[in-house]
């Protein structure tokens, strides 16, 4: 038996609806992030809400993947997966496209979809602010990459923030051993956790030395300032590991000249990402709120798989994520309604083309309706002003100028100009 519409969900479970406030506060977080990315020379691209699945797994984990919704090409026949990411996108664009192009930079914002389950607040849908440096090797482009992300939430008017650096390599150094090579997955999966009874069971089953278990116990906790990068040092026995310490130095050293290294720590011990990443990779997340703000980091064996070998970093933000902890007020807009009392309606439409041409929001009130319930609409509306047409006699007409929030019509530069083109207008 069918459950009555009004027992039924009545849009999927963890998609995203944004009722009017808040869709002009993601509108405008939205455009000043891409302003600000394009202030760098990064430019917006729009990708595809559909790719070919057998495309983009090219370029895509296995985990992103089973993860997608997908669908079959009705046309084709061939299956389709909503986008679940970015990144893969830009990647095929640059070794296609836009191959010619070097460096590229690109930024974007788009939504995204992922099966989660959801509990906890986690989103099946969300919006996906980024930016992609594609074709610089140099430790100079990682550290633009973390500037410009630091800038955008600057520009999302976020303070209180950490961003914890990595380097994928350090860990690879030590694990790349063909003794563990069939163990990586574990041990990764033990970093990820911080589980330091793990690497006991690893001892106990003869898979770590008594050396590797002590010297695996310290580097699971290599997280702090500075001064970890030295202490990592002494710990560091094979080149690998020497060269992202190395590379960790000299990103940092860039930031410092950017002015954006008093917010960062140092995480060695970090593995997420570790089949992904291929150098320095970052997080950045909000203290406080316990929010993880968004992530980047470089994947230089990406853009290969639709073309040719390009190194590239980039970083990816949870839109929706940041503008609940982001201090970001809504530019203002002056709005004004229209009630017009008498027949003909000219006036009022009239007076409306007038004030839009001026920047101010003219709205008609088409209902017909008492006053006061215009009113009324107009301030569940955030509707500023109201402007009554009504008889005067003898074929004459009416207007009257009324604020929704009465005594700030005293404080607001606009109050005058509505009245001028009133005056005007209404002679």
């Amino acid at each position: 038996m069918t459950a009555p519409l009004s027992d039924r969900p009545l849009s999927p479970r963890g998609c995203i609806t944004l009722l009017p406030v808040y869709a002009e506060r993601k509108r405008a977080l939205e455009s000043l992030c891409i302003d600000t990315m394009r202030r760098w020379g990064y430019r917006e691209v729009i990708t595809p809400i559909f790719e070919y699945l057998d495309v983009i797994a090219r370029g895509a984990g296995e985990d992103l993947i089973e993860s997608g919704y997908k669908l079959t090409d009705r046309q084709s026949g061939r299956v389709m997966i909503l986008r679940p990411d970015v990144t893969p996108q830009i990647a095929r664009l640059a070794g296609t496209a836009l191959r010619s192009i070097r460096p590229l930079r690109i930024c974007y914002c788009l939504n995204v979809f992922r099966y989660e389950k959801v509990h906890g607040g986690r989103q099946r849908e969300s919006f996906q602010l980024g930016a992609e440096l594609i074709g610089i090797r140099e430790p100079e482009g990682d550290a633009e990459i973390i500037a410009l992300f630091t800038d955008v939430l600057r520009a999302a008017r976020l303070k209180d923030y950490r961003i914890s650096m990595g380097q994928r390599d350090f860990l690879r150094g030590f694990w790349e051993k063909e003794r563990l090579l069939p163990h990586i997955g574990t041990l990764k999966s033990i970093f990820v956790r911080k589980d330091a009874s793990g690497l006991h069971d690893l001892h106990r089953a003869g898979i770590l030395t008594e050396q590797e278990l002590g010297l695996y116990e310290e580097i699971m906790y290599l997280y702090g300032d500075e001064e970890i990068l030295g202490k990592a040092e002494g710990l560091v026995d094979n080149p690998v590991s020497e060269a992202a310490l190395r590379n960790l130095r000299e990103v940092y050293g860039f930031m410092k000249t950017h002015g954006i290294h008093g917010n960062v720590v140092f995480d060695l011990s970090e593995a997420m990402g570790f089949d992904y990443h291929t150098g320095v990779f970052f997080e950045a997340f909000a203290p406080d709120e316990g929010v993880l703000i968004g992530c980047g980091g470089r994947y230089d064996s990406l853009v290969g798989s639709f073309g040719e070998d390009s190194p590239a970093t980039g970083f990816s933000i949870d839109l929706g994520g940041i503008l609940g902890v982001s201090r970001m007020a809504v530019p203002r807009r002056v709005s004004v309604l229209i009630v017009d009392l008498t027949a003909g309606k000219t006036l009022a439409l009239k007076l409306a083309r007038e004030l839009r041409k001026k920047g101010f929001d003219a709205v008609r009130d088409i209902i017909e309706r008492p006053f006061e319930g215009s009113f009324e609409y107009a301030k569940l509306n955030e509707i500023s002003y109201v402007i009554k047409i009504e008889r005067a006699g003898k074929g004459k007409k009416l207007l009257s100028l009324h604020c929704t929030r009465p005594g700030s019509e005293a404080k607001d530069p606009h109050y005058g100009e509505i009245a001028a083109v009133i005056d005007r207008l209404g002679r």
